[in-house]
């Protein structure tokens, strides 16, 4: 199944950012994908707009899944968030 499929919420919402409130589009940026700290499920996915303006959003998966989206999206390298959303795990 794609990310996007097995995600609580697609696209995911922002979390941190910097400025104005972002709003996660799928032509965003993906900078890096890590374990979220306290959360078995949880990918923090660290965003970039095409303004530059960086943020970061949550990525909630079941637990028995996050490692291989971590994964997938580390190897897929200058992905836009909708290229994740459509990885397959």
């Amino acid at each position: 199944m794609k990310i996007r499929e097995l995600a609580r919420d697609w696209p995911p919402e922002a979390a941190v950012g910097v400025g104005d409130p972002a709003i996660a589009e799928p032509g965003d940026e993906v900078l890096s994908a890590q374990r979220y700290e306290g959360e078995k499920d949880h990918i923090r996915l660290k965003i970039r707009k095409k303004t530059g303006s960086e943020y970061t959003v949550i990525l909630v998966l079941p637990e028995h899944l996050y490692g291989k989206a971590i994964i997938a999206i580390a190897l897929a390298k200058e992905i836009t968030l909708g290229e994740a959303g459509e990885l397959a795990i």
